[in-house]
């Protein structure tokens, strides 16, 4: 009588090939760092407690020079956001509650 030996060796070789052919096939972010400095200077700042959130907004030419392609040209509107919890508590953001304005 044979016994039956789970395949899961070759499921995990599998996946982890797929994870690195999808890994290989992403294109970097190639920016210039002044680019995204002159973004993250001009950001605004917020502090409330042990929470600081910074954000800032790139010009059409400066998001175009970050992403590689007319961003705003496609009604997309980038923001840069930063937010810091300086508490020992866990906090999580809801991006669906932030302003759309």
């Amino acid at each position: 009588m044979k016994h039956a030996y789970p395949q899961t060796p070759v499921i995990v070789l599998a996946a982890a090939c797929a994870v690195i052919i999808t890994a290989c096939s992403v294109a970097p972010l190639r920016t210039e760092p002044a680019i995204i400095d002159a973004v993250m200077e001009r950001a605004a700042q917020q502090v409330q407690g042990p929470f600081r959130v910074r954000a800032s907004v790139p010009g059409e030419e400066e998001a175009e020079r970050i992403f590689g392609i007319p961003i705003y040209d496609r009604r997309i509107q980038p923001i840069w956001l930063e937010v810091t919890n300086d508490s020992d508590l866990r906090a999580r953001v809801i991006l669906a509650r932030i302003d759309a304005e």
